[in-house]
């Protein structure tokens, strides 16, 4: 059997052709594509694992974001309700302050009131005792009570130290010289008493007159133009009422700084 070699070789050359053909227009082609395909599939499985690893870290960060919120949270809760027993322990003992504060006032109120009631009550009975005490004084002025004012006026010339009586002596001087008592003085008290002016070189022959003035009360007063030299139991009751005036006086200031 013969070969023939020219139709082995254009099969030959054919079927090269056809393999070039079937590679440029087949194969290559579904290769290309293939080829694309994988790329497309790796960039999507690539970007999957992207998208994953995002959303892995984004789950992460909401994570960490919501653990971050809940202890902001707390913290928050914490501080509102440490401010919120701060303000009630500020609130209750501000409460405390006030009434406290108010229990002063009141007490002070009440002190003041009580001693302003204590000093009208001091001032009314001193100025009711000081009446009663004139009153008496007034109801029993008699003969025994005229001697010892007398006596008690006698005394208090004799008390005169010696520049007193030599200015006494010096006013009275060539002066008549009147003597006004509370009530008429017998005539033993008026001899009484002229004995003592001369004894104490008060008077010196000078003119002496008795007259009665009913204002001064057991009392005595021996006066001319130029002196007034007086002794009664008014002088004592006007110290009294002075007394009682300064104390209530010195006791209203203690109120007023008590107060303050």
């Amino acid at each position: 059997m013969l070969i023939d070699w020219f139709t082995v070789i254009a099969q030959i050359i054919n079927f090269l052709i056809l393999l070039f053909l079937l590679h440029r227009f087949l194969y290559q082609p579904i290769l290309k594509t293939i080829d694309q395909r994988q790329d497309q599939m790796q960039a999507r499985w690539d970007a999957a694992e992207a998208e994953q690893v995002k959303a892995a870290a984004a789950a992460k960060e909401y994570h960490q974001a919501q653990r971050a919120l809940e202890a902001q949270r707390e913290q928050l809760l914490s501080q509102a309700q440490a401010e919120a027993a701060a303000l009630r322990h500020q609130e209750v003992q501000q409460a405390q302050a006030e009434l406290a504060h108010k229990r002063q006032q009141w007490a002070t109120a009440l002190a003041h009131e009580q001693h302003s009631l204590l000093t009208d009550l001091q001032a009314e009975f001193g100025a009711q005792m000081v009446a009663i005490v004139r009153r008496v004084l007034q109801d029993i002025a008699n003969t025994d009570l005229e001697a010892q004012t007398v006596y008690a006026f006698q005394q208090k010339l004799r008390g005169l130290d010696d520049g007193q009586r030599r200015a006494i002596a010096t006013a009275f001087a060539d002066h008549p010289v009147t003597v006004q008592t509370s009530d008429d003085l017998s005539e033993a008290s008026q001899a009484a008493l002229c004995q003592t002016l001369r004894e104490t070189h008060l008077l010196n022959g000078q003119a002496i007159h008795f007259e009665r003035s009913p204002q001064l009360l057991c009392g005595i007063r021996l006066q001319n133009d130029a002196y007034d030299l007086a002794w009664s139991a008014e002088d004592y009751l006007q110290a009294l009422e002075k007394t009682m005036r300064s104390a209530q006086s010195d006791s209203h200031s203690q109120g007023q700084s008590a107060r303050s």
